[in-house]
């Protein structure tokens, strides 16, 4: 009989964070905000009200918790 290790093999696959598909690709649009100012805005006013969800693996990340992050702005 297999131990749980040997039937299961460990996922070698790095866990997307909603932090990283929600903030990393605003630095490659960063040239069509109207000044680095205004796309300093966007990063901060993100990385404020999303805190809660910047860690949780994209996959992980359910409707209530967005809706709990939208409700208060």
């Amino acid at each position: 009989m297999r131990s749980k290790e040997e039937a299961e093999p460990a996922d070698d696959k790095p866990v997307v964070t909603f932090g990283a598909l929600a903030i990393e690709p605003l630095d490659s649009i960063e040239d069509g905000f109207k000044n680095p100012k205004h796309w300093a805005q966007w990063r901060s006013t993100l990385k404020a009200h999303a805190k809660p969800l910047l860690e949780v693996p994209i996959a992980d990340v359910s409707t209530e918790q967005i809706v709990a992050v939208l409700e208060p702005i």
